[in-house]
């Protein structure tokens, strides 16, 4: 499936909404936009667990921006996060420490979405991601 089509954002939110250990209740709420060009979607962590939406949320904490070239490459493993930040190809704008008390929500909710990526495909390569 094609990275940050409907299907893509069916299969994540589908997969967050089934995983046990995202639904705790999270200490404090937090939304984060992923703005990917002109592509987006939202992941909200709150008392009623984690949950991932398309497009922006209304209200977002953290906007986190780069365009699809960096987030396939990031997603392949070809390029670090950390780089991609410190290079400016990565931006963030909000409450960055926030999204940093979150980390181990975030670090879930990556391991759980190791098989969607198994299957995404990115329209920069045209390739499946494989990481």
């Amino acid at each position: 499936m094609r990275y940050l089509s409907d299907e893509w954002i069916e299969a994540v939110a589908r997969t967050v909404a089934e995983a046990d250990e995202l639904r705790t209740p999270a200490a404090g709420s937090l939304v984060v936009d992923h703005v990917v060009g002109d592509d987006a979607y939202h992941v909200t962590v709150g008392p009623g667990g984690v949950r991932v939406g398309k497009g922006r949320a209304e209200r977002a904490d953290v906007v986190i921006t780069q365009d699809h070239e960096t987030a396939a490459a990031i997603a392949r493993g070809e390029l670090n996060a950390q780089q991609a930040f410190i290079s400016g190809r990565v931006r963030f704008r909000g409450d960055v420490d926030r999204l940093i008390a979150a980390q181990a929500v975030f670090a879930a909710l990556d391991r759980l979405l190791a098989p969607v990526r198994a299957v995404t495909v990115h329209a920069d390569h045209g390739e499946r991601d494989h990481s």
